[in-house]
């Protein structure tokens, strides 16, 4: 299994935004995406502007085909001027014994 993990600071004007268009789109990449096994999004409770995502993916050639999809290339279109910073992070799954 592969891991993403991104977080997000947006700008204050696009909050609301972000939020609802970063939902649709995790639930877009659920849907159509075989390799996309988990998608969820998390949001700061001290601090609205900050938002967290955790993916999981089959493999890491689940997630070079994710980043290739019309939605994900749409997506990052549409919000990229929403974006203050963002980090993310690949990690292997550790399987529990």
């Amino acid at each position: 299994m592969y891991i993403v993990s991104v977080c997000f600071v947006i700008k204050d004007a696009y909050v609301e935004l972000f939020k609802k268009e970063m939902s649709q789109q995790a639930r877009r990449c659920l849907d159509r995406e075989e390799g996309c096994l988990q998608f969820d999004l998390g949001q700061d409770p001290d601090n609205p502007s900050r938002f967290f995502l955790y993916e999981l993916y089959t493999d890491e050639a689940a997630f070079e085909v994710h980043k290739k999809t019309e939605h994900f290339v749409s997506f990052a279109e549409l919000v990229g001027d929403w974006i203050a910073e963002r980090s993310l992070d690949t990690w292997q799954r550790i399987e529990q014994q």
